[in-house]
């Protein structure tokens, strides 16, 4: 296995030596141990190729000058010139692109061709978590409900007995949450509460079901091989998944004297997101809500044709 992964790691480094290429850089823990994990990307016999290149164990710290030491050494030993790595990809951790001692700067001391990339899916990754308002109380609760069940053993086994034949039987613990253990008082009452909390926003859970449901399937359209900037940024402006043309509708309003964000509905489109298309749904959602078109004082959109065009434009009809 090593001497595969040797020969793998050898052709790979004599590409890199006689090519430009990107990284991307990730650090990640597993059991106490800090790991950084580096990707390459480049071109090869006019195929765009990505290949994990190392992984490293850091020492203690996972800051800015032990990332660029790591990497800096391996280009040393490899004999690989910076001159050659054209740009860095990372998810914008502070370690990163702090201002004064992270890796992206530090690096750019040495090379300061290199230009930066903050990962678009893990942008889109952000914007998901942060819904905001009743909808992000609504899903702090359904993960308050996972983590009081997955925390406990038996709590885990009376859930899937609870779940008896249903396709889903067990769930996934929310790992940035923190696990309380509680005598089995308290747990009962902690599980009163809950229950309580996920009748109250019952409606919203689903809502957000759905919501995530289309959010995961677009994760999926944004990674592969044959990903790239520019089809990553299609992808998310223009809403479509697994060529599937979605419409969504957010809403602005002001609210016991503060302004609020919502998401207001997301659409499955037919075949074409046309001026009447897009105009049908919304109008159908208003009717069946009925709500007065007259409380309707500003539509903000991208600018796209189907929008904003002079005769057929969304905003016009």
């Amino acid at each position: 296995m090593d001497e595969m992964f040797n020969f793998v790691e050898e052709k790979i480094v004599e590409i890199l030596q006689k090519t430009n290429f990107s990284i991307q850089i990730d650090d990640s823990t597993i059991h106490n141990q800090a790991i950084l994990l580096v990707y390459v990307r480049f071109i090869h016999e006019d195929d765009i190729r990505d290949e994990m290149l190392f992984i490293k164990s850091l020492s203690e710290t996972t800051n800015g000058e032990d990332i660029v030491n790591e990497v800096m050494q391996y280009f040393n030993d490899k004999s690989t010139p910076l001159t050659n790595l054209i740009n860095i990809a990372s998810d914008g951790a502070a370690a990163m692109t702090g201002k004064v001692k992270d890796f992206v700067s530090r690096m750019k001391l040495v090379a300061p061709h290199i230009f930066y990339i903050h990962c678009i899916i893990y942008r889109q990754h952000l914007v998901a978590k942060n819904i905001g308002g009743h909808i992000e109380e609504a899903r702090n609760t359904a993960i308050h409900a996972i983590n009081f069940v997955k925390s406990n053993s038996m709590n885990n086994r009376f859930f899937t007995q609870f779940c008896g034949d249903e396709d889903f039987k067990t769930l996934f613990l929310h790992t940035e949450s923190q696990m309380t253990h509680y005598n089995s008082k308290k747990q009962a009452d902690i599980a009163k509460k809950i229950l309580e909390r996920l009748s109250e926003f019952k409606s919203k859970i689903f809502y957000l079901s759905d919501i995530f449901k289309t959010v995961n399937l677009l994760n999926l359209e944004l990674q592969g091989r044959k990903s790239d900037l520019f089809t990553c940024s299609q992808k998310i402006k223009g809403n479509t998944i697994h060529n599937q043309a979605i419409l969504l509708v957010y809403v602005r309003f002001i609210h016991e004297d503060d302004i609020r964000d919502e998401m207001l509905f997301i659409k499955s489109l037919s075949e074409t997101t046309n001026r009447e298309d897009i105009v049908n749904e919304v109008m159908q959602y208003f009717n069946d809500k009925s709500t007065p078109l007259t409380n309707l004082i500003n539509i903000a959109s991208d600018g796209a044709a189907a929008m904003t065009g002079k005769v057929k434009g969304f905003v016009t009809s």
